[in-house]
């Protein structure tokens, strides 16, 4: 009798909770849903893969506005009408891509995008916190990485595999729109508050610092995130191009099956990671996670070099544990090593570090591509991440990082 009492009122502490995740989500999903798409507006306008490799950048250059500017925006106003108005935001960045007549309007569509993306993500990881309905704080963090990693490789393998059947290059952002709208009224529903907000200015500039006692720690931490973000950067803006030109391997869906084995892996490794809780020290969780990406970034190369797919996959499959393992200790460095009353700083200076890497890599590999072919561009990636890899360990082991994940 109590239990059939109860059920309802369970259901709605669920529906804030539920409704924060469906819109994170819609946000990353939305952010990985153009990538199979790159090469149709290159034919579609005539573009160089530089050219569309900037519009993808522009993504990440709205985030680390965003970031930096209005991230702790929840706070000060709350996170409802936060969310809300990202929502909303990112509704008019997806008719733009819908309705981008050029690359330039491609691009800005893209820096929009990015802008409500970066907004929306920090009101949505502290709203997953406050509205789990029994406070588990561990359960919504886990739940905000593999919703971050898994709605991005789900959005490129949805969209790509919409355009494979031809369902028409500008309809899965339309679709995207729509289902925005409905996550607003979902949010309307269930407002995710469950405090009041604090006083304050609308827009902070968030300063970044990393304290002189902690740069060993933050170095590894940071080679750890620019080599992981930069192979799952490379396969979001150029995954189509390179198994197109090395595998002959065409198909949209191309594309997302390549992100979902990077980074759809990556958060299954860390979910299973975390819920079987090893006792391993964060210096060898830095050890298995530069070998598994550097290992398998190498075993891709080799098989678009022997034009063997399987192997390829099979690399992006390592990679993507690679991938899931070192972001996830690069974190764990910084949050463990920075002082409390400069965390946000320090893991701002992260974050940044994070969304260069998802970015600017990509554009060298497009330059190199224009001069050099894909073969080269891809063999001179491979290098520098084994490289970045190798120096992050070596940091790791002159630190000694001992303390235990």
């Amino acid at each position: 009798m109590s239990t059939q009492a109860s059920s309802p009122k369970t259901r709605n502490r669920w529906l804030p909770y539920v409704g924060v995740v469906f819109a994170l989500s819609v946000a990353l999903a939305a952010s990985g849903a153009p990538s199979p798409t790159y090469v149709d507006f290159q034919k579609l306008w005539d573009l160089s893969p530089l050219a569309l490799t900037v519009a993808y950048s522009a993504y990440s250059g709205g985030v680390i506005v965003a970031l930096l500017t209005i991230g702790g925006i929840s706070d000060r106003i709350g996170r409802t009408p936060v969310l809300i108005v990202s929502l909303l935001i990112l509704s008019a960045s997806l008719l733009g891509l819908a309705t981008a007549p050029n690359l330039w309007l491609l691009i800005i569509a893209r820096l929009v995008q990015g802008l409500a993306t970066g907004m929306l993500t920090g009101a949505a990881s502290a709203a997953l916190a406050e509205t789990h309905p029994h406070g588990d704080a561990t359960a919504a963090a886990a739940t905000n990485s593999m919703t971050t990693s898994l709605a991005i490789a789900i959005g490129a393998l949805i969209s790509g595999t919409m355009l494979d059947i031809n369902i028409g290059l500008r309809i899965p952002f339309y679709i995207l729109f729509v289902i925005c709208l409905l996550s607003i009224v979902l949010i309307l529903v269930a407002p995710p508050d469950s405090r009041s907000a604090k006083a304050g200015r609308l827009i902070s500039i968030q300063h970044l610092s990393v304290p002189s006692r902690i740069r060993g720690e933050f170095a590894v931490a940071a080679l750890c995130v620019t080599a992981s973000w930069s192979v799952g950067g490379l396969y979001l803006a150029l995954g189509r191009t390179m198994a197109g030109s090395l595998l002959n391997m065409y198909a949209h869906s191309t594309s997302g099956v390549v992100i979902l084995a990077v980074q759809g892996v990556g958060s299954v490794v860390q979910f299973a990671w975390i819920r079987a809780n090893p006792n391993i020290s964060l210096q060898h969780l830095v050890y298995i996670g530069m070998l598994a990406l550097g290992s398998g970034t190498t075993l891709t190369a080799i098989g678009a070099v022997f034009m063997t797919p399987w192997i390829a996959v099979l690399g992006a499959f390592i990679s993507g544990v690679g991938f899931g393992l070192s972001f996830m200790v690069g974190t764990k460095i910084v949050t463990n090593s920075a002082p409390d009353k400069q965390l946000s700083e320090v893991l701002a200076a992260y974050f940044v570090v994070a969304y260069f890497a998802i970015s600017v890599p990509s554009i060298g590999v497009s330059f190199i591509i224009m001069r050099m072919g894909a073969g080269i561009a891809f063999a001179v990636f491979t290098f520098l991440i084994c490289l970045v890899c190798a120096l992050s360990a070596l940091i790791a082991r002159s630190k000694s990082i001992s303390s235990n994940y």
